[in-house]
């Protein structure tokens, strides 16, 4: 298995008629707000933190240099676990196709090699990657 730093871009853009969610009687927008289960008060994004549940039901607070500090190996690379033949992924899988790009110039040296092996051999890399920050 390989990990190359790399870059993710969305490859495709949602060209939908970006719909929203109303209230049927009146047409007034709904919307989703963040409220404190203790107070019912309002909460904004900056008033925020996360947080994991215990098996007992206490709610533990979690900092975000502690998040940082995961040892998640995908965070800002991906990870090659493996080939498979272009003709043996269903087309359906394409849904949210993604663009990969090497992250810097150190990147690049072996991104470019694996890229070109993929293109004249017809195979697909299976790879792992977070997509999303908790952060």
């Amino acid at each position: 298995m390989a990990t190359l730093p790399v870059n993710l871009f969305a490859a495709t853009e949602d060209h939908g008629p970006g719909l929203h969610l109303v209230h049927a009687a009146g047409g007034g927008r709904i919307r989703h707000r963040r409220v404190c289960e203790l107070d019912g008060r309002d909460v904004g994004p900056e008033e925020t933190a996360h947080g994991w549940e215990a098996p007992d039901g206490r709610t533990v607070g979690i900092q975000d240099a502690g998040l940082e500090a995961l040892p998640l190996p995908t965070k800002r690379a991906i990870e090659v676990a493996g080939f498979v033949d272009a003709d043996d992924v269903d087309p359906l899988l394409y849904a949210r196709p993604y663009w990969v790009g090497a992250h810097g110039p150190g990147a690049q040296k072996p991104y470019a090699p694996l890229v070109e092996a993929l293109a004249r051999s017809g195979r697909l890399a299976v790879c792992k990657v977070a997509l999303r920050s908790l952060l």
